[in-house]
C-alpha cells in the first residue's frame, strides 16, 4: 500500500513538473489564454492586443450594441477574439474525432445486438441510461449501417494547458448557426481586427462540407432539404436556414407551405402550386435535421415515449408541486435499478394526453420509420440521444480505448459515480464517496451533475455551494445516487485582455471559457469543422458557461503557428499524456 501511494506521489510530482515545463504557471489556479507564466502575450495574440488595448470603454460599449443587434437580439459578441494555434487545433480536433468515432462503433455494436462493449459498460448501465432518455423502443428498428448524428463536445482548457471534454452533446446541439455571424460581426464592426488575425479557415467550410456530404449520401440522388419545426427559443435557427438556402438545400417547417409526406416508396418535398393545381412532388433523398425526431414525428412509438417523458418532465419542472405529485413520483427511478418505468410514467399522465393531432399537422407522420429503415438518409438518426447523458460520458474514454486501441488524445475530467453498480446490475449509493464529499466537506473541490440536465440546469458548482446548498444536494443525491455524477472542480482558462490597472483604466474583469467543436459524424467517417464556437462569462459569475448568465459568445480564429512546434514540445506532450496514464491505472 504505502509502495503504491509513493507511486503516486512520485508520478503526480513528475507531472507538476513536466506541466510547468509546456508553460502553465505552475501553482496558478487557471490557464491564462492570452499571457504566458511571464506575463507575456502568447505569440498569436501580440497583434490583436495592440488593437485590443486602444479601443476605449465607448468603442467597447458601441460595438457591444452592434453585435446585439447583428444577432437580432438573442447573443451578442465579445469583443476579443479567441485565437487557436493551428497545432493545437489539430490536436482537439483528434480528440473529437476519436470520441465520436468510438460513439459510433459503439452504436453499431448496440444496434446489431453485439455485446463486446460490455466489457467496458455494464449491461444494466447502459439499459438504465437508455430508461432515462425513453429510447429503449429503438432498439432492433434501427439499421446500424446508417447511424449517423451531429456531435458538439463542449472542451475546456485544464490549468496546467491541457484539455478536457467536460461533456458530450450528440444530436440537437447550439452554435451552428453562429459560426459564421461571429466572424462577419467582429471584422465588420472592429475592421482594425483584419490584419491582426491571420484567419487559415473560413465558417462557410463547415455550411458547404455537410451540404456535400449529405449529397453525397442522398438515397436516390434525391433532394436535400432542411427540416425544421418551430417555434425556436432564438434567431440562430434562421441563420441556419438562410446558410442551407445559399447552398441549395430547401428548408422545410410549418411555415413555408412545403411540406413533406412519407410514402411507402419513399419521402417527397410536396410544394403547393400558386395556379390552384395539384402540388409538385419531388423525391427527397436526405434530411437534414435542425430539430429533434420526437418534434418531428411523434406518431412513431418510440418517438412519442421519448416525447411523453420530456413533456411530463417539463410539467413537473414548471408547475406547482402539489399538482404534479402523482408524476414526479413516476418519473422517479426505482431505487434498486435506477431505471424509470414508462408503464408508471403512462399511468400517471393518463389524465395528460399528446396532442397528437398538432404533432400530425406540425410533423411528418412517418419520417422516424422511413429513417429507421433506410428509406430516406439523415445526418441525425432516432434512438441515438442517450450517448450525451453523463453518466455514460463517463465510460467514453474506454470506448475509445476499446474500440480503437489507442489513448485518448482529449480526455474526460476526473468523474466520480455517486452509485455503485452492484454483481446483480442493481445499484447502491456509494457511501464512501458521500462520506468524503458531505460528510468529510470536500464539497467545495467538486462539481455535481444530474446525469440527464442540459444547458446548465442540474450543475452546483462546490466552490459557489453554501453549507446549505451542500446540504440539499446530498439530499437530492441520497434520494437517486444514479442521477448524479461529480466531477473533479477544474477552472476553466481565462481570457483577461487588460488585466493590470493603469492610471486610465481599471483592470478588466476576465471571463472563464469554453469551446465546442462541431462534428458531423457519418456511418463510415466523421467531419470535424475548422471554425469552433466559443462562449465565455465572467470570472466572478456562478461558474457555469451558460449565455443566459451575462454570456457572450466568442469569435474563436484559428491562426498558423507563430512557430513550429519545437521536438522539445512534442516530447512533453507524450510525457505528459503517458504520466497521466500511470497517475489514472
Amino acid at each position: 500500500m504505502k509502495l503504491r501511494l509513493y507511486k503516486k506521489w512520485l508520478l503526480a510530482s513528475l507531472l507538476v513538473f513536466a506541466g510547468s515545463l509546456s508553460g502553465a504557471a505552475e501553482n496558478s489556479p487557471y490557464y491564462d489564454e492570452v499571457f504566458d507564466t511571464q506575463g507575456k502575450p502568447r505569440p498569436h495574440y501580440e497583434e490583436v492586443l495592440k488593437v485590443y488595448s486602444g479601443l476605449s470603454a465607448k468603442q467597447k460599449k458601441q460595438f457591444d450594441a452592434n453585435s446585439f443587434k447583428d444577432f437580432k437580439g438573442d447573443n451578442a459578441l465579445d469583443p476579443f477574439p479567441r485565437l487557436l494555434p493551428l497545432s493545437e487545433y489539430n490536436e482537439l480536433r483528434r480528440g473529437v474525432e476519436q470520441r465520436g468515432t468510438a460513439l459510433r462503433m459503439f452504436l453499431q455494436e448496440y444496434y446489431a445486438g453485439g455485446s463486446s462493449w460490455t466489457q467496458v459498460i455494464p449491461k444494466s448501465t447502459v439499459e438504465r441510461i437508455i430508461s432515462r432518455s425513453g429510447e429503449s423502443k429503438f432498439k432492433g428498428k434501427l439499421k446500424p449501417e446508417t447511424i449517423s448524428f451531429p456531435y458538439g463536445p463542449d472542451i475546456i482548457r485544464t490549468p496546467k494547458g491541457g484539455w478536457a471534454v467536460i461533456e458530450d452533446n450528440p444530436g440537437y446541439i447550439g452554435g451552428i448557426g453562429d459560426l459564421g455571424i461571429a466572424k462577419d460581426s467582429l471584422l465588420q464592426n472592429m475592421p482594425e481586427y483584419k490584419d491582426a488575425i491571420p484567419l487559415v479557415h473560413n465558417p462557410d467550410e463547415y455550411y458547404q462540407s455537410i451540404v456535400a456530404r449529405a449529397r453525397a449520401r442522398s438515397v436516390n440522388e434525391g433532394q436535400v432539404v432542411l427540416l425544421m419545426r418551430p417555434p425556436y427559443p432564438d434567431f440562430e435557427d434562421s441563420r441556419i436556414a438562410k446558410h442551407f438556402h445559399d447552398l441549395g438545400v430547401i428548408p422545410v417547417t410549418p411555415m413555408t407551405g412545403r411540406k413533406l409526406v412519407v410514402k411507402s416508396d419513399a419521402v417527397y418535398l410536396s410544394t403547393p402550386s400558386k395556379t390552384g393545381a395539384l402540388p409538385k412532388e419531388e423525391r427527397v433523398g436526405f434530411v437534414i435535421m435542425d430539430s429533434e425526431h420526437k418534434w418531428i414525428d411523434a406518431t412513431h412509438p418510440a418517438a412519442r415515449e421519448t416525447l411523453r417523458l420530456a413533456e411530463i418532465q417539463g410539467i413537473v419542472e414548471d408547475e406547482d408541486p402539489k399538482w404534479t405529485g402523482k408524476l414526479r413520483a413516476a418519473l422517479t427511478p426505482d431505487p434498486k435499478t435506477g431505471m424509470i418505468d414508462m408503464k408508471k410514467v403512462r399511468a400517471a399522465g393518463a389524465e395528460w394526453q399528446l396532442d397528437l393531432a398538432e404533432f400530425r399537422r406540425t410533423g411528418v407522420p412517418g419520417l422516424v420509420t422511413a429513417m429507421m429503415d433506410g428509406t430516406v438518409a439523415t445526418n441525425y438518426s432516432p434512438g441515438v440521444d442517450f450517448i450525451g447523458d453523463k453518466e455514460f460520458y463517463t465510460y467514453v474514454d474506454e470506448l475509445v480505448r476499446h474500440y480503437l486501441k489507442e489513448e485518448p488524445t482529449v480526455t474526460n475530467l476526473r468523474t466520480y459515480r455517486l452509485a455503485e453498480v452492484k454483481p446483480d446490475g442493481t445499484t447502491a449509493l456509494n457511501a464512501k464517496l458521500m462520506d468524503e464529499f458531505f460528510t468529510k466537506g470536500q464539497y467545495k473541490d467538486f462539481v455535481f451533475k444530474t446525469v440527464d440536465g442540459r444547458g446548465g440546469d442540474g450543475v452546483w458548482i462546490g466552490p459557489k455551494m453554501s453549507p446549505a446548498e451542500a446540504f440539499e444536494v446530498a439530499e437530492k443525491i441520497r434520494k437517486s445516487p444514479e442521477s448524479f455524477i461529480a466531477q473533479k472542480y477544474t477552472h476553466l482558462s481565462v481570457i483577461q485582455p487588460l488585466r493590470k490597472k493603469s492610471f486610465f483604466r481599471k483592470p478588466e474583469e476576465g471571463r472563464i471559457v469554453d469551446l465546442r467543436l462541431i462534428t458531423d459524424v457519418g456511418p463510415n467517417d466523421i467531419y470535424v469543422t475548422r471554425t469552433p464556437w466559443g462562449r465565455g462569462v465572467p470570472l466572478g459569475g456562478n461558474g457555469k458557461v451558460n449565455l443566459s448568465d451575462r454570456g457572450r459568445e466568442f469569435m474563436v480564429g484559428l491562426v498558423p503557428d507563430k512557430s513550429p512546434p519545437s521536438a522539445a514540445n512534442c516530447v512533453r506532450t507524450h510525457i505528459l499524456t503517458y504520466l497521466r496514464r500511470l497517475l489514472n491505472d
